[in-house]
């Protein structure tokens, strides 16, 4: 939580009109299908979520690094039910991201990210049937990384919609 407390300070320093961040800082990942999320958070945490070159995640996928030795991942199906899993069960439960649930939440102690910080990976914003889901995410972050393909990628006029109508 110390880094945190330093980019407030920064803010202040700037001028910047920030709250206190009074728990975890959440950055959700959010973009169309295909545009790189999940490769993206593979490659910045160490994880390995379900990456191809067609539609995969239809999940909500939270993750967290934790201290202790023991990862623990909680699935949440469409009906509420949860299901806890833990050791290398946990980890391999970020393959189901590709099925119909509601959440899936990972804490490990592997991945590279910073304590106090929870990554959101969210299926693509025009997959209509999680759309609600991902428009929480997003309304829900302190930080939203808006990802587009880097070859041949031009924003279109629903990224644009997406991106105004949703901050």
């Amino acid at each position: 939580m110390k880094d945190c407390t330093a980019i407030y300070e920064l803010a202040q320093r700037l001028e910047l009109e920030t709250p206190l961040l009074t728990g975890d800082l959440v950055c959700a990942f959010v973009g169309e299908w295909n545009a790189g999320k999940s490769s993206l958070l593979n490659a910045l945490t160490g994880v390995t979520l379900p990456a191809r070159p067609t539609p995969t995640t239809k999940t909500l996928v939270r993750l967290r690094h934790i201290d202790n030795d023991q990862p623990k991942a909680e699935l949440t199906d469409d009906n509420g039910q949860q299901t806890v899993l833990t050791g290398t069960e946990a980890l391999e439960a970020l393959q189901r991201s590709t099925e119909h649930l509601a959440e899936i939440s990972v804490e490990a102690p592997g991945l590279e990210i910073p304590p106090g910080v929870v990554f959101v990976d969210t299926p693509g914003f025009n997959d209509d049937d999680q759309l609600a889901s991902t428009r929480a995410a997003t309304v829900q972050a302190d930080i939203v990384v808006f990802v587009l393909q880097a070859t041949g990628s031009v924003i279109n006029q629903t990224q644009v919609e997406i991106f105004y109508l949703w901050t």
